[in-house]
This record gives structure tokens, sequence and C-alpha cells, in this order.
């Protein structure tokens, strides 16, 4: 009878990942990860919390972003699959830094943030525009359009004035 190496899938070992090595140049979440860290201004994002003395840390609104807008050019827009996404999928874990919030911290994020979101939408066509030809921005105008709709049917509701004030004043 043939010898193999013993196997077991029940076996627990350790797995070291260093998570900026996952989101790999050339690739979307590269992209992304590089606006929303070095490129984009959030301080629209940082207003709301007030918790410099007292209570407890929150989640860096650039971490939020990340998760969010790249689970929305994926189609995922439910905020318990994303959190789900955040515990098992590696891009995710590495856009997160293996943080895992809330589903309910994913959705109150989204639907109280719809100005800041739009006006980061509007940032990130700008740096579009200013930077045709380099290569970390090849794949956003699409991904804009993406995230652009996944927010509006989950009901930013400025988005959609927003949308019906651009179509009118183009006619």
């Amino acid at each position: 009878m043939a010898k193999f190496k013993h196997y077991d899938y029940n076996q627990m070992s350790m797995v070291v990942i260093n998570y900026l090595e996952q989101i790999q140049p050339g690739t979307f979440e590269f992209a992304l990860h590089y606006l929303i860290s070095e490129k984009l201004d959030l301080t629209a994002f940082h207003q709301p919390y007030e918790n410099d003395t007292e209570g407890r840390p929150a989640y860096d609104p650039a971490i939020l972003l990340k998760i969010i807008l790249f689970a929305y050019s994926k189609g995922i827009t439910s905020s318990r699959e994303i959190q789900w996404c955040c515990e098992t999928n590696i891009i995710f874990k590495a856009l997160s830094c293996d943080t895992i919030p809330h589903f309910t911290t994913i959705a109150h994020f989204v639907s109280s943030r719809g100005l800041a979101i739009e006006a980061l939408f509007e940032q990130v066509l700008l740096i579009c525009d200013q930077q045709k030809d380099c290569w970390v921005m090849n794949s956003l105008p699409s991904m804009v359009v993406r995230c652009v709709l996944m927010c509006r049917r989950n009901g930013l509701a400025r988005l959609r004035s927003w949308n019906k004030n651009a179509r009118s004043s183009n006619a």
C-alpha cells in the first residue's frame, strides 16, 4: 500500500500575516487604501467624535470608509455581511487592520454620514481628473460609479437629489 504524508484538517496553526502586504499594488483595494490614507481630506468624518477625554475609542473613519467602499464596490451592501467579511476575508482584514466593527456601527456610519460621503466622492473625482495618467487611479472612476449606485440603493437621499439635479442641468 502507498504511503502518504500525514495531514489533519483539525490542526491549529499560527500564520503570520502582514496586512499591508495583502494590499497589492495595481489593485482596486490598493488605490482605495492609498486615496483614503494619503489623498482625501477626512476632517468632516472626524468632527462628530467627542471622545477626546471621555468615552471609549471609536473606529477610525478611514478604516470604516475603506471597508464600506470596498464592500460596495463588490456589491455587498448589508452591514451584517460587511462585518462577516471583516471576520473572514483577507482583503477586508487588511483594509480594516484586523478590526471587526459591529454591523450596527457600520450601518450607523453609513446612515449618519451621507453628506460627508457625497463630498468624498467629489474629492475622488477631482483627484482622478488631476491624475489622469497615474496608474493608481485607473480603476477608480468605475469604482466611484459603483459606490454611488450602491449608496443610492441604501438610501442616501442627498445622492439621489444630486443625481436628479445633475440630470436636469445637463438637459
